[in-house]
């Protein structure tokens, strides 16, 4: 059974692009549905200000037990920043198999972070409110999938899923 859940922020609980801030459909539904026997952390690469921003605005994201920022990513030689998950493990006490991390997967980063800290990763659908341009589809080819406006995705497709 998992014991932790982490999640991304931009472009996986709220919009990655301007324009009004909104939760993705079905997140407090997933957060609470996990709340009895699982520790929930948001994990973000976003600075400090950024997040407090957005805590101040969004009361769902006091429904977590635990923020990381950037102060907890770190710098691998080669290859580039990763949010390193193993901070919030550490804390908790619990080993990378009972762990999972959820996100967009920006620059690859969401799935690097997991890979590195030998956590699960479940990739979904980029959150936006706009259609991604040229220049971010190519540098993001093959790491985000993109979310179909017609079939906005849900935080409840997840829900009893992660065991």
């Amino acid at each position: 059974m998992i014991e932790l859940i982490s999640i991304d922020l931009a472009g996986t609980i709220v919009p990655c692009d301007e324009g009004p801030i909104v939760v993705r459909p079905g997140f407090r539904e997933f957060m609470e549905a996990y709340r009895p026997h699982t520790i929930r952390i948001m994990f973000t690469d976003g600075y400090p200000d950024t997040v407090q921003w957005y805590m101040d605005r969004v009361p769902e994201l006091r429904l977590f037990e635990g923020i990381y920022d950037s102060r907890h990513c770190m710098y691998i030689p080669d290859d580039d920043i990763v949010k390193n998950l193993k901070t919030p493990l550490h804390d908790a006490g619990i080993a990378p198999e009972l762990a999972v991390h959820i996100g967009d997967n920006w620059m690859n980063r969401d799935r690097r972070s997991a890979e590195h800290a030998g956590v699960r990763f479940i990739r979904i659908p980029q959150f936006r409110h706009n259609a991604a341009d040229y220049y971010e589809r190519d540098r993001n080819d093959g790491y985000v999938i993109y979310e179909d406006p017609e079939r906005p995705w849900s935080f409840m497709e997840l829900v009893d899923k992660i065991d």
